[in-house]
């Protein structure tokens, strides 16, 4: 969440940039601009244990300029025709256009007050001990509520409610929560709540909480110098859960308005197939990850379902929902989900097409940086498609494990050719694979004169620290 929230706020410094458009580096008919650098700069960031400092910068235009002649070669090769590749780039499509969806709907309808920017960083150097109930409708967390109003005790309802043996054991109990690991309402209300108070009922993206406090910790001393240097991240932190929140409102009251009809046999099949894939428990890092599945995951997801991808999952609205869009979409809905409920999955998936079909209807296909970004994919992976194949196709012939035995006889110290063969082939085959993206690259560039503009990337980002 610490790495996410810090990368939302590079975001948000990227779309105060000016929209001036500069070339960054020229190689043969092909370019790379500052947007794009920009884009696929931030995607780096946000991966943990990493820091921006000028050489990254400068060895990432490199391998910028290496993946787009790359990515030019595998379209030579055919690569942009392959079904899975192109499915994975419409999925990788529609992603950038519900998040220009989210800037063009949902960020306009909040604004953040300083008094609010200063009690986010207060809940931030703070720690709550926090359970909760839950309920899956209204009508039943009302119920519950009604029943902690009357007297009822927090904990013996908890051990009714719960079918996990932990929570059943303490009543509840989550532990000691920081404020940013919490959606924006439940948040709010556990942090400005008293010891062994209890919250109104509370939705969420998984359903309805109540929330009670039992301990809290806190930084002992605030100081305002302290509050300075660290505002703009409470500040981008209090915006994203605003973000967040209004998008679910948004995006649940057209779902809740959506005409839906799932072909059951097609669903039940799916799920079927599916439910043997995602037993990977859920962790706290799933979230800090653009894509949710693992490339393991995705293969077996593609060899089980593959053959149903034509067939209609579902009606949305009049429009047809197939197969392959729904496997389109696992990627990009929480893992946690994933794992615990294909219901839950499904409307995860049913939601995003609704925001893709909005923004459709607002033109924002062909937004800028929904572009860019779609564009930038889709190199990605072709260019991925031919390291693989290259590295796949590597060989080591017999005369050359022949002449590395001659040319290095004396580090095997008398050993027999036969004895230490398998060694050498070993040796060869790790170097030539290591070897051979480089050379290739290298062998692409050759004819091309390259001009690198690394100085402008350079004050863009040095500005930004300023």
């Amino acid at each position: 969440m610490r790495n996410s929230i810090f990368a939302i706020f590079l975001v948000f410094l990227f779309s105060c940039s000016q929209n001036n458009n500069p070339i960054v580096a020229e190689f043969g008919d092909q370019q790379i601009t500052l947007e794009e650098f920009k884009i696929a700069y931030l995607d780096i960031l946000k991966k943990p244990d990493v820091f921006d400092s000028p050489a990254l910068r400068e060895k990432f235009l490199d391998e910028l300029i290496a993946s787009r002649v790359l990515a030019e070669e595998a379209k030579k090769r055919g690569y942009d025709k392959d079904e899975k590749l192109q499915y994975k780039s419409i999925a990788y499509k529609n992603k950038a256009l519900r998040e220009a969806h989210f800037n063009a709907v949902i960020r306009p309808m909040f604004s953040v007050r300083e008094k609010d920017v200063q009690e986010v960083y207060i809940f931030n150097q703070e720690e709550r001990k926090i359970s909760h109930l839950f309920a899956d409708t209204k009508q039943e967390i009302d119920s519950i509520y009604t029943l902690l109003e009357r007297g009822g005790s927090f904990e013996a309802i908890a051990k009714d409610l719960f079918d996990n043996p932990v929570l059943v054991e303490n009543g509840g109990d989550l532990g000691w929560i920081h404020w940013d690991a919490l959606e924006y309402d439940m948040a709010m209300a556990a942090f400005r709540m008293q010891i062994g108070e209890f919250s109104a009922p509370i939705r969420s993206q998984f359903g309805y909480h109540i929330l009670k406090v039992t301990d809290y910790k806190k930084k002992p001393l605030i100081t305002r110098m302290e509050y300075e240097q660290h505002r703009d991240k409470a500040k981008a932190m209090l915006e994203y859960k605003l973000g967040d929140k209004l998008a679910f409102e948004h995006v649940s009251s057209m779902f809740d308005k959506a005409e839906i009809d799932v072909n059951p046999g097609v669903a039940t099949a799916v799920r079927s197939k599916l439910k043997e894939i995602f037993q990977r428990k859920p962790n706290q890092y799933n979230e800090m990850n653009e894509m949710q599945l693992t490339d393991d995951e995705v293969n077996l997801v593609e060899v089980n379902v593959w053959d149903m991808r034509h067939d209609r999952f579902a009606t949305i609205n009049g429009k047809t929902y197939t197969v392959g869009e729904f496997i389109g979409a696992l990627n990009y809905i929480p893992y946690s989900i994933i794992h615990n409920s294909f219901r839950k999955t499904m409307s995860y998936a049913f939601r995003d097409f609704l925001i893709e079909s909005e923004a459709r209807e607002f033109g924002l296909e062909n937004e800028e940086e929904a572009l860019l970004k779609s564009n930038l994919y889709n190199e990605y992976l072709l260019q991925l498609a031919l390291r693989r194949e290259l590295v796949n196709n590597t060989k080591v012939s017999e005369d050359e494990i022949l002449h590395y035995y001659e040319q290095n006889n004396a580090q095997f110290k008398g050993a027999e050719f036969g004895q230490v063969r398998k060694t050498i082939e070993n040796i060869l085959y790790r170097n030539k694979r290591a070897q051979v993206i480089p050379d290739f690259v290298q062998s692409l560039l050759a004819s091309r004169n390259i001009i690198k503009n690394v100085e402008l990337i350079q004050r863009y980002y040095d500005s930004l620290l300023d």
